[in-house]
């Protein structure tokens, strides 16, 4: 049977970890040594796993959701009001010169 292990993200760093080489060294070595073991029956394939930009890219697209409707209610975001002021920002739309 062929099995695939996806290593990244959540399996080099434990939540609360800081990104230190030594510390995602030290979980690479026990991945390692787990698939190791499922290597000697099945037809493994390791791969780079990519969860947690799938999960930062997954909170930039609902922010900006949220942020595009509050400007179709005619409220920019906080954040978007300074940026709004200077392209001409009014309460109903966009005004021209």
């Amino acid at each position: 049977m062929r099995v695939v292990a996806a290593l990244g993200g959540n399996a080099l760093l434990e939540r609360g970890e800081k990104p230190d080489e030594d510390i995602q060294e030290h979980h690479v070595q026990q991945a390692v040594a787990a698939l190791a073991l499922l290597a000697r029956s099945e037809d493994l394939v390791v791969t780079h796993g990519n969860g947690p930009q799938v999960g930062m890219l997954a909170l930039e697209s609902a922010s900006a959701r949220w942020r595009a409707a509050r400007l179709a209610r005619g409220r920019p975001s906080a954040c978007s009001r300074s940026a709004s002021a200077r392209a001409g920002w009014s309460g109903a739309g966009l005004v021209s010169d």
